[in-house]
């Protein structure tokens, strides 16, 4: 087969991610709504304390991709074995904005509608996570989060090829900020990439007709 016919069959259909991470993870943003008060809630995962990596964050269900799924089957996935949520019990509206994080991690978020009785029977799996709170939407709605500008510094190995750049030592490397976001709910401090995910969820029904309540 001639090159370029060769070339458009592997690359016209290719999904699209971010360049140089190829193992894409997915979460679920799930939301609920709770009978006993009427409002819409967010279901938020603690998790287990003595996880090596990130121990007590909060953050959604999901995790990286296996063995060919796809996004949305990752997130239902992890759903399922973190808390017990079986994907037939979630309706997918759709997703937030993807994040790549500074540090490398491709991430997109898919919005949910839980039932209820899934909500109130969760079994959450012990090794990963500490707890589940629920948290009114409207009050992430409602609330401006804390931020906080991280400046990034470069810090070149000894060998660095200075000498292969035009300015050498004296390039003027652009400054990297990195936005770090905090909600605080009775208590529990949400931060991070997942206060990012919120805050984009906020941001996309914010200005709309939707009753949050």
């Amino acid at each position: 087969m001639p090159f370029f016919e060769e070339a458009e069959k592997v690359i016209k259909n290719r999904p699209v991610c971010p360049e140089g991470r190829n193992t894409p993870t997915a979460v679920l943003i799930p939301l609920f709504n709770d009978s006993s008060d009427g409002h819409i809630k967010v279901m938020l995962t603690q998790r287990a304390l003595d996880l090596d990596r990130q121990p007590g964050d909060f953050c959604f269900p999901g995790g990286h991709s296996e063995n060919g799924e796809t996004s949305k089957q990752t997130a239902l996935r992890e759903t399922f074995e973190e808390t017990g949520i079986y994907p037939k019990d979630v309706k997918i509206l759709g997703h937030t904005d993807f994040i790549v994080s500074a540090f490398g991690a491709f991430v997109m978020p898919y919005i949910g509608k839980v039932k209820e009785s899934s909500m109130r029977s969760l079994n959450l799996s012990r090794d990963e996570v500490e707890k589940a709170i629920f948290v009114p939407l409207k009050f992430f709605m409602d609330t401006t989060p804390e931020m906080y500008a991280i400046e990034m510094k470069n810090v070149f190995p000894a060998d660095f090829p200075f000498d292969k750049i035009y300015g050498g030592k004296d390039y003027q490397w652009r400054k990297s900020i990195m936005e770090e976001y905090f909600y605080e709910y009775k208590g529990d401090v949400i931060w991070g990439i997942t206060a990012r995910m919120i805050k984009n969820l906020c941001e996309i029904l914010r200005n709309t007709d939707i009753k949050f309540n």
